[in-house]
Formats: structure tokens, sequence, C-alpha cells
């Protein structure tokens, strides 16, 4: 049986940033709404930095910036 590792990670992402966000989300809670962005693209906006080791952890991606 496979574990779940959930991590519970800290980001910075700038006011204006997360204006975008609230108009895109509808319903859907804020928190909700950036972790399904982070896990479906693993890449997120212009403004995210996650720090390569807790980024690779979670994506298996290299870091991304716009």
């Amino acid at each position: 049986m496979q574990e779940s590792s959930n991590q519970k990670i800290s980001i910075s992402i700038d006011e204006d940033i997360l204006k975008l966000i609230d108009a895109e989300r509808g319903d859907v809670p804020r928190s909700k709404y950036i972790e399904n962005a982070i896990r479906k693209s693993g890449s997120f906006f212009e403004a995210l930095w996650i720090s390569s080791d807790e980024f690779e952890t979670i994506t298996n991606k290299e870091r991304w910036l716009s």
C-alpha cells in the first residue's frame, strides 16, 4: 500500500496576483484553487517562488519563473 505524503508549504503571492486568482476561482476556496493550479501545471503565475527542493518534491519538475 502506498502512503500519502501530504506536506504543507508556505508561499508568498503578490496582492495583485491574489486579485487575479480571486477573479478566476469562482466558488473554489482560494487555497484549494492554488493547490490545484500547482498540482496541474507545476508552475503558478509569475510571482510564485518556491525553493527548489520543496518544488521538486511537490511537482517533480524544475522551478519555473517567467
